[in-house]
């Protein structure tokens, strides 16, 4: 039943591509501590042959060794067994005082291997990133989707459509704001089918979201 609401929800709310949001909600995991506790939300951005790539906040893993984490995947709308991740690239420098134009750094990459699980039918979508001189404007259209929060029953992943509504250096701010602990969880295109975002945390200005421009210097730096 629950998987029927978050895709319903999600087509109707869907102002271009169907098919592009549905690739976005199942590339979309959710992060937890080897203890089962959540602590974010990543999504798949990049796969080989042997490992999917998932990209989130840097402040989710802050207290994490490299290989202390898991990650929850819905490839068809229904949570698997979670599956073992190591962290690979992490840059998180914690403010003094949060104020609307501080710099920051936040980011974070994970490495999940395709033989945790027990199918390829199982293998969640990769979204790819948006280039690092994609444009990003005030009023664009954007989605975000992540699973936590108190408005995602029993933590499966829930979508709102919001626009930009201030560009601050490499960063941005979206309206709506951030639902409470969706940290890490990813920023797509209006049609689901580009990451343009991470978003770091809610604020008086709306949900800072770390822009392309700065996840490639991240990539490329790491």
């Amino acid at each position: 039943m629950f998987r029927s609401i978050i895709v319903a929800i999600c087509l109707l709310s869907a102002s271009s591509s169907y098919a592009g949001v549905l690739e976005a909600i199942q590339s979309v995991c959710k992060l937890q501590d080897m203890k089962g506790k959540d602590i974010g939300s990543g999504a798949v951005y990049r796969e080989d042959k042997e490992y999917l790539y998932v990209i989130t906040a840097g402040h989710v893993l802050e207290p994490l060794k490299t290989d202390d984490c898991q990650c929850v995947f819905y490839p068809n709308g229904r949570p698997l067994a979670a599956v073992p991740a190591v962290i690979e690239t992490r840059d998180y420098v914690k403010p003094i005082r949060y104020s609307k134009d501080i710099e920051v750094n936040d980011l974070a990459t994970l490495r999940v291997s395709k033989s945790k699980f027990k199918s390829p039918n199982d293998y969640p979508k990769a979204v790819p990133l948006a280039g690092p001189d994609t444009s990003i404007k005030v009023d664009d259209s954007i989605l975000s989707i992540g699973c936590s929060g108190p408005y995602a029953p029993l933590h499966y992943p829930s979508m709102f459509n919001g626009y930009v509504s201030e560009l601050v250096g490499n960063t941005y701010y979206i309206q709506p704001n951030l639902i409470e602990g969706r940290s890490g969880s990813a920023v797509f295109d209006k049609t689901g089918e580009r990451i343009i975002g991470v978003a770091i945390w809610r604020s008086n200005w709306g949900g800072r979201i770390i822009g392309p421009k700065s996840i490639f210097q991240h990539l490329v730096e790491e």
